[in-house]
Formats: C-alpha cells, sequence, structure tokens
C-alpha cells in the first residue's frame, strides 16, 4: 500500500529544554540527526528562538502547562529550513506549531512540539490570489495565462470559484477555458451556483451563454435546475434556457419544452421547437404538426427541421399540400426525401415535370429515397419503376437542361434518375459525363445498365483527348463485355503511349475475354513499366490462347530479358506441361530478374528430386537474391524434404536469406525447427530476423515458446514486442490467452495495446469478450475502443453480440455496430441480437430494430413483432415504419395511445 506524504513532525525537550526525542521527519527537513541533536539544549540548536522571543512559549508552557500555539500570521516558523518543494513566494519553511506539557503523572517534565509544514497551503493560497488579480488585469494575454493556470490546478472550491468569476469574462478565449475546466470537472456542488450566477447575471450575454455552455456539458441532473429558470419573467432567458434543454440529451426535458409551445413569446417557441428535434421526441409530433401547417413560416421551419429529427413517417401525407407553398416547399421536399416512401415519388417526380419548380432538390429527394429503399429494404427497383411510370417528356427535358448547368452536389442524384430513363438524348448526355469524377460512377452504373446498345457512343468517347472520359469509357466497356470495342482497344495498345491507359485497355481485354487483342497484347511483355507487364501478363494468362504455350516457349530464346521473365511468369500461371524442363534451364539464364522469376514458378509444378537438387545447388552459389528466392519457392513446396534445406539455410551469412528461412520454416509449421527459432529469437545479429522468428514461434503452435514470447513483450524495441503479442495471439494455448490478458489490464504504450487487442482476438473465450466489452466501455483512446469493437464483430458468438448490444447506446460507432450485426444473419445469431429488444436503454432497443430491419429476412421480421409492445412511443414508431416496409401484411396496433403511432400504423394499412 502506498503511504501518503507525510507534513508532521514531533520532538520532546526535557524540562532544562533539552532534546530528548527527535523524529525521522525533522531528520528529514533539517538535516539533522537524532544522535547529533539528543541531549542539546534547544536554543543552543535554534538561537532564533530567543531573538523572535519564542523562548518564552516555552517557560510559559514549562510553569502554567498551558499549550501553546504559534500563529504562523506572527511567527511564520519556528524551526528555520527550507521548503521541501521549492517555493515562489518563502524563503523558509511556513509551520503550524504546537508546544505542549509533557507529563508523567501530574508532573511536567518537559515539552512536546508538533510542527506542521503548511507550506504548500499558503503557497497555494497565494498563487490563488495572485492569479485573482491577474484575472482582473486589462491585459487580455495576462487574464488568459491566469485562466489556464487555474484550469490545471486540482479541483476545489477556491478554483472552481475563480473560474466562475472568469465566465463573464470580456474575452472569449478566457471565457473558453473556464467553460472547459467546469465542465469537465462536472463538480456537483457548482450547479447551484452556476444557476444563481444566472438567475443575478443573465442580463450579461457573456456571462449567460459561457454558464449555459457548462451546464449542458456537465454530467447528471440539470434538468431540473433549468426548468427553475423558466418561471423568470425574462424573455430572452427563457428563450435561452429552452435551447439549453435540447442541447443536455435529457429527455425528462421533453415534457417542460412541450409546455414551452405555448409560451408568449416567438422566440421562446422556436427555440422549444429546436430543442425538442434535437431530443427526437415523438410526443410531440402532433403539436409540431399543427405548427408546420399554421402558416407561420417563422415557426414552420424549424418545425419541419424537428420532425424530420424525430422521424415520424406519418406526417408525410400531412405536408405534401406544402409543396404548393413557395416558401416551405424546399424544405417539405427535404422531409420528404428521408421519411417519405414509395407514395411520395408521384408528387416529387410531379415537381421534375413542371417548369419553374425546385427540380434539383426534387431530384435530390428521390435518389435519397432510392439510396434508403436499396440499403434497408433491397427495394430501389420499386422507386425506380415508379419514377419511369410518372415522369412525361417535359420531365425528361427538365432533368437534361438542368444536368448542364448543375452544381456538382445534385450532379448524382441527377444521373441517377436519368440512368433510369430511355432515349438517345439521356444516353448521349450520360456518355458525356464520363469524364465528371463526382458523377462517373453513377454514369458508368447507368451505361451498364443499357447494356451493349450503349457500346458504340462508349466507343465514340475512345477517340477523344479527355483522358478521365477515355480511361471511364474503357472501364465502362469492360463491364458490359463489348466486344465490338476489341479494334478500338487493340488501336489504344498500339498507338498510345500512356501507361495507366494501357493497364486500363489490358484489363479490359482480359474482362471481354475476345481472342483477337493477343498479338498486341503480346508485343508488351517486354515494356520497362512492371506494371505494365504485369497487367499484360494478367490478360494473356485469362485468354489462354491455343498459340501461347508455343508462343511462350520461344518468347524463353528472347534476347530481352524482360521478355524471357515474362514469359516464365506466363509458363509459372498456366502450369504448360513441357515447360519445368525450359524452366530449370531459364534457372541458370545470366540474368538475375529471370532467373529469380523461374526459381518461384518452379513451385507451380510437379517437384522431383532433380528439381530439389538444382534449389539445393543455388542455395550453395547463387546471389543472395536468388538464394531468398529459393527459400520462398521451397517455403511453397509441401514436402519433408525441404526442411532440412530450410534449416541448413538458417546458418547463411545472408541476413535477409536467414529471414526467407525462418519465415519458410513458421510457414511450414515446421516443429523440428522450434530450437533453432527460439535461439534465433534471442541471439540473431539482425533484428528483423528475430522479429520474422518470433512471428514463426507463433504459427507452430507449440506451448514451449509461451515464456520467451512473454518475456519478449517488455522488450524496449517496439516491433520486437508486437511481434511476440501477435504471436501469443496466434498460439491456441491458455496459458497464451492468460498473459495476453495481464498485458492488456498494465500501463502499455497504445500501439503495444492495440496489437494485445488484436491477438487476444483469436482468443474468442468468454473472458476475452468481457475484457473486450471493458475496454470499450472504459477506455478514453477513440482508436482502441474502436478496435476492441471490431473484434467483437469479428468473435460473433452470442456473448459477443450481447456484448455490442450493451455498447451500442454509448458508441460513436453505432452505425458500424449496427451494419456488422445485420451481417449476422442466421437464426440463431438473429434470436441473440433480438434480445436487445428488451435492454432497458431506449437507445439500444432503437438500434436493435434498426439491424432487424436491415436483416430482412422472415426470423428477423418475426423477432421485431415484440418492440410493437415497447413501452416508448419512439420505438412503437421505428417498428411499425420497418415492418410497414417488410411485412405490410402483418396486424399492426391502430389503437396506440400515442397519436403519431397510431397515424403510422394507419397509413401501412392504407397503403396495404
Amino acid at each position: 500500500m502506498a503511504q501518503t506524504e507525510q507534513y508532521i513532525g514531533i520532538f520532546t525537550t526535557d524540562n532544562s529544554l533539552k532534546i530528548r526525542s527527535w523524529d525521522s521527519w525533522l531528520v528529514e527537513v533539517t538535516g539533522l540527526s537524532s544522535e547529533i541533536v539528543k541531549g542539546i539544549h534547544l536554543l543552543e540548536i535554534f538561537p532564533n528562538l530567543i531573538t523572535q522571543g519564542l523562548d518564552c512559549c516555552f517557560d510559559k508552557v514549562l510553569r502554567t502547562g498551558q499549550v501553546e500555539k504559534l500563529a504562523f500570521t506572527t511567527h511564520s516558523y519556528l524551526i528555520p529550513c527550507v521548503p521541501r518543494i521549492y517555493s515562489k513566494y518563502f524563503e523558509y519553511m511556513q509551520q503550524h506549531v504546537v508546544i505542549a506539557p509533557l507529563r508523567e503523572r501530574e508532573k511536567i517534565i518537559g515539552t512536546i512540539v508538533t510542527i506542521e509544514d503548511i507550506t504548500p497551503q499558503l503557497e497555494r493560497e497565494q498563487e490563488l490570489g495572485e492569479l485573482a488579480e491577474q484575472l482582473k488585469s486589462t491585459d487580455e494575454s495576462m487574464r488568459l495565462r491566469a485562466a489556464q493556470t487555474l484550469a490545471t490546478k486540482k479541483d476545489d472550491f477556491k478554483d472552481t470559484e475563480k473560474l466562475l468569476q472568469a465566465l463573464g469574462d470580456k474575452s472569449w478565449r478566457v471565457r473558453q477555458v473556464a467553460v472547459e475546466t467546469l465542465a469537465e470537472r462536472g463538480d456537483p456542488n457548482a450547479v447551484s451556483t452556476l444557476v444563481n450566477k444566472i438567475r443575478n447575471e443573465h442580463r450579461d450575454i457573456s456571462v449567460l451563454n459561457s454558464v449555459l455552455k457548462v451546464l449542458t456539458q456537465m454530467q447528471g441532473d440539470i434538468v431540473t435546475p433549468l426548468t427553475e429558470l423558466l418561471q423568470i419573467p425574462d424573455e430572452d432567458l427563457r428563450g435561452y434556457v429552452t435551447l439549453a434543454l435540447g442541447e443536455q440529451g435529457d429527455r425528462r426535458a421533453i415534457p417542460i419544452l412541450m409546455r414551452a409551445l405555448e409560451d408568449d413569446n416567438q422566440n421562446v417557441r422556436y427555440n422549444a421547437i429546436e430543442a425538442l428535434g434535437k431530443l427526437g421526441a415523438v410526443e410531440a409530433t402532433p403539436m409540431l404538426l399543427a405548427i408546420t401547417l399554421s402558416g407561420d413560416f417563422f415557426l414552420a421551419f424549424p418545425a419541419l427541421d424537428a420532425l424530420r429529427k424525430i422521424g415520424d413517417f406519418g406526417i408525410i401525407h400531412s405536408i405534401l399540400p406544402l409543396l404548393n407553398d413557395e416558401l416551405l416547399c424546399e424544405p417539405v421536399i427535404e422531409t420528404l426525401g428521408q421519411l417519405g416512401d414509395e407514395t411520395t415519388i408521384p408528387p416529387l417526380v410531379n415537381l421534375l415535370n413542371q417548369p419553374n419548380t425546385p427540380l434539383l432538390s426534387a431530384a435530390q429527394a428521390i435518389a435519397a429515397l432510392y439510396d434508403r429503399y436499396t440499403e434497408f429494404f433491397d427495394e430501389g427497383n420499386k422507386i425506380r419503376e415508379i419514377v419511369q411510370l410518372t415522369i412525361n417528356t417535359q420531365g425528361i427535358q427538365n432533368l437534361l437542361h438542368a444536368l448542364e448547368n448543375s452544381p456538382q452536389q445534385y450532379l448524382r442524384a441527377l444521373v441517377i434518375i436519368l440512368g433510369w430513363l430511355e432515349g438517345p438524348e439521356v444516353e448521349q448526355a450520360l456518355t458525356h459525363l464520363l469524364g465528371n469524377a463526382s458523377a462517373q460512377k453513377e454514369v458508368i452504373k447507368a451505361l451498364v445498365r443499357y447494356g451493349p446498345r450503349i457500346g458504340e457512343l462508349l466507343i465514340e468517347q475512345l477517340n477523344i483527348r479527355d483522358f478521365e472520359a477515355r480511361q471511364a469509357a474503357i472501364g465502362a466497356l469492360e463491364r458490359i463485355g463489348e466486344v465490338r470495342a476489341v479494334p478500338a482497344l487493340i488501336r489504344i495498345l498500339n498507338e498510345e503511349d500512356n501507361e495507366e491507359l494501357i493497364i486500363s485497355t489490358a484489363n479490359a481485354l482480359t474482362k471481354i475475354g475476345d481472342r483477337q487483342g493477343f498479338e498486341a497484347l503480346v508485343n508488351f511483355l517486354g515494356h520497362p513499366n512492371s506494371a505494365v507487364r504485369q497487367a499484360i501478363i494478367a490478360a494473356l494468362n485469362a485468354l489462354n490462347h491455343p498459340k501461347m504455350a508455343e508462343k511462350a516457349l520461344i518468347l524463353l530464346k528472347n534476347p530481352n530479358p524482360l521478355v524471357r521473365e515474362s514469359a516464365i511468369k506466363i509458363i509459372g500461371y498456366v502450369g504448360y506441361s513441357n515447360s519445368p524442363v525450359l524452366l530449370k534451364q531459364c534457372c541458370l539464364d545470366e540474368d538475375e530478374n529471370v532467373r529469380q522469376a523461374a526459381v518461384e514458378s518452379l513451385p507451380n509444378f510437379k517437384v522431383d528430386s532433380l528439381t530439389l537438387s538444382l534449389l539445393a545447388d543455388l542455395l550453395n552459389k547463387d546471389t543472395p537474391r536468388i538464394r531468398c528466392s529459393v527459400i520462398r519457392s521451397l517455403g511453397e513446396i509441401e514436402i519433408p524434404a525441404v526442411i532440412p534445406l530450410l534449416q541448413k539455410s538458417l546458418d547463411d551469412e545472408d541476413a535477409w536469406v536467414r529471414y526467407f528461412a525462418v519465415r519458410a520454416l513458421g510457414q511450414q509449421q515446421a516443429s523440428t525447427a522450434l530450437d533453432d527459432l527460439l535461439k534465433m529469437a534471442q541471439t540473431d545479429a539482425a533484428h528483423h530476423v528475430r522479429i520474422a522468428a518470433v512471428e514463426a514461434l507463433g504459427l507452430l503452435n507449440e506451448s514451449e515458446a509461451i515464456p520467451l514470447l512473454k518475456l519478449l513483450t517488455k522488450v524496449e524495441e517496439e516491433d520486437l514486442a508486437l511481434a511476440a503479442i501477435s504471436s501469443l495471439g496466434h498460439l491456441k494455448h491458455p496459458k497464451s490467452m492468460e498473459v495476453l490478458l495481464g498485458l492488456l489490464s498494465t500501463a502499455l504504450l497504445l500501439k503495444r495495446k492495440m496489437v494485445v487487442v488484436e491477438a487476444l482476438a483469436e482468443h474468442p473465450e468468454l473472458e476475452v469478450i468481457h475484457a473486450l466489452q471493458r475496454l470499450a466501455a472504459t477506455e478514453k483512446e477513440a482508436s482502441l475502443v474502436d478496435l476492441a469493437m471490431d473484434k467483437l464483430v469479428q468473435i460473433a458468438t452470442e456473448p459477443a453480440v450481447l456484448a455490442l448490444i450493451a455498447l451500442i447506446g454509448q458508441s460513436s460507432k453505432r452505425e458500424s455496430i449496427i451494419k456488422a450485426l445485420a451481417e449476422c444473419s442466421g437464426k440463431e445469431q438473429i434470436e441473440w441480437i433480438a434480445k436487445g429488444l428488451f435492454h432497458e436503454s431506449v437507445n439500444i432497443r432503437a438500434a436493435i430494430v434498426e439491424v432487424l430491419a436491415r436483416i430482412k429476412s422472415q426470423h428477423a421480421i418475426n423477432a421485431l413483432v415484440p418492440a410493437l409492445s415497447d413501452k416508448e412511443a419512439v420505438i412503437r414508431l421505428a417498428t411499425i415504419t420497418t415492418l410497414g416496409q417488410l411485412a405490410p401484411e402483418i396486424a399492426l396496433p391502430t389503437n396506440d395511445p400515442n397519436l403519431a403511432v397510431r397515424r403510422a400504423a394507419q397509413s401501412v394499412l392504407e397503403r396495404a
């Protein structure tokens, strides 16, 4: 147990003031040992007691038996000694002294003196006083430094009091420091002080804003004290308080805010509307809808925004008439894009069909609905079909005209809709957009949907000078497999010197699969760019031309070593039966690159004793680079005879040869090499070889390696320690897991801790799952939290799923976890996920509804039905919304106590 720092010393004297005892604290602060001072007269050692007039205090205690306390304001110290910690204000330690009689029964036989070091407290008071003066300075930089210094101090009342004063500073920088510090400390005792500060100083805008900011960032119940402020007859204050209630995220504020919707002041009502939207207050939907339809634009606009945030899709038919309201049309369109369903598509398309309407906003909304239907219900085609049925010729022309002058942010939506339509004008317009980066992906999708009939237009794009457009056209031709494009593509190969286009063309010829390009491709096997050669080799391998075998054997004798190397790679991939003999000859080629390619192709053929003999010979004679290639090839050959060759290479003079030998032995799981690898992990002269040996030990899966790996997790060399941690993850042994769990609970550097988490995921036991859940719930480092949750997703057992469910409510990765859980679509996994519908947290239950909605299977639909009876209206509403899309035939509760829920259920029944 750690000892607390001592601040008090005690000594005793006899009745003649000779020192009898002298404790260790006094030894430390005075430098005088007890052996030196014992028996010496106190005034002889410390003559300052006489000059300070303190000797009479001792006389009085001895005479009267009364206790004497020396006030530090009069006598700052008894014994002169320097402060134990440097003091900015005091030369000598400041002491609180008590001199008491030392008694034996009733007789006074001396004194007992207690000395308390109060220098730190006085130092702090002096500093706080100085900082308080600095906070009054006319110099902003001085006030800012004072506030920053206060922010670093311990959390006590005096610091908080000074920071509260700084909330009213005229400098926003000073106020910001005070706000952030007070909010971080979250002192509950400060809440009442802050509320009182608002009562007394709310007309000072800087004070009001700062205090409200602190309150909204504090933890705990802030709703109650803020609600009290709504009783103050100051309209501006009530407006600020309603905003603050929305920022707090506490749903207990909803009834209060709903009452504020009836406030006499319009600004208060405006702020209450915004706050209800932030809180997702589904119970306020009827009131907000009434405000939206009231004709008061000032309040209708924020009310629409609040309804959009609440997400009650039952309002959509009520707000459709507002599409005719010039002022509210665009926000209504945006709301329909977020909350609408397929029934809102015709009114939106009607806007496309008319002149002088917000066409771009309508297109954005239609595209948003399409994206939502595609992602959540896999029914984007339903939106496409309705648009195709309801758009007219004028609508198509309006879209084409908008395409010519559209800002970039609307281009994707226009392209999506045009891609559903037919006609030469549409196809040509889309083809001309191939070079536009922001719309290119959707353009290619649309053109590919048209299929071969768009081929001629795409081929025309191959002749223009725009590089991006040509690249995109090649990609589109590749995807539709347009055989008519092959001559044009061959022409590009023959005439083009742009390496990126050559690679794209080779890839397209690969996908199209037409063998007309065979000769043109062969001509590039000697290209100086390795990326180009690789694309050409891949294309020729895919085409598998009947002449390729014969051609490859001829190319092995080509004077250009790049051609010979390429030919070897083709032979190695295809595996022509008459090639091994020639490949072995190429292992002796004068060019090192050719020899390397040949050596690395040998494992693709049957390995006989002659092949092994050749590789062994190369290990003895050839360059380090070739020896490395031989080792890599041996690592791919799974026969016992290669293990001795690999072990022999552990003694090679070249560090990289040893490195690849170690890796190959790990790859082969050669347990006979365990002792060699243990030794190399500790003693090899090359650091990267030691790391490789550590990694190989993990692949051998031998528990004998655990003690060494545990030891190496603590070494200073970061990469070696990380390799040891990873290897412990690969070892499927309980002791390995114990070591990793132990590491997780120690103070590790971030990178090491992240690798520990990675390694633990290889051990999906319950202890590991609990450890990862704890880490994700308590760790402050965001990257570590994200990783822990990723690993729980990877484990995906029932305990891991339940751990993730528990984390959804507090996680910044809510969307990521929802997506991951939606991939767990097995019946058993759905049952695990559905347990989250009974979690106490509303946020978690809402997330589980979304997960099941995305799974979309019958099991998921059945699992959702109990959520129709959830105690929270927001969950029932989300469930009805989901079931209305996935299974409208299910009986939905039209008698729900909540109006918004009833309306949503009725809307589904009407559509069904």
